[in-house]
């Protein structure tokens, strides 16, 4: 496998969790070699949306919760962004 070099501090990455993850011990950085296939027709066709709505419900939920109550603690002081991923 490759050693890459992390794209943030430019440090050699080590071997991750998996064969695809790998991480930055300089930084922290965390990556992967997967191949993007967000619109990939064979990957969607595979994916059920409801199932996976439903599986990630709860998550997102307590997630949501708590990413509003440091907005709520912070909004005060000073800026803030917060740029939510998702497709």
């Amino acid at each position: 496998m490759n050693t890459l070099n992390c794209p943030i501090c430019s440090t050699k990455c080590s071997n991750g969790l998996t064969n695809w993850h790998f991480k930055c011990h300089n930084c922290n950085y965390e990556g992967s070699r997967l191949l993007p296939s967000i619109n990939d027709s064979m990957t969607s066709n595979m994916m059920n949306e409801e199932l996976r709505a439903n599986g990630l419900y709860n998550l997102r939920k307590k997630n949501f919760n708590i990413i509003s109550s440091l907005i709520e603690r912070k909004k005060n002081h000073g800026k803030l962004l917060e740029v939510g991923s998702a497709h």
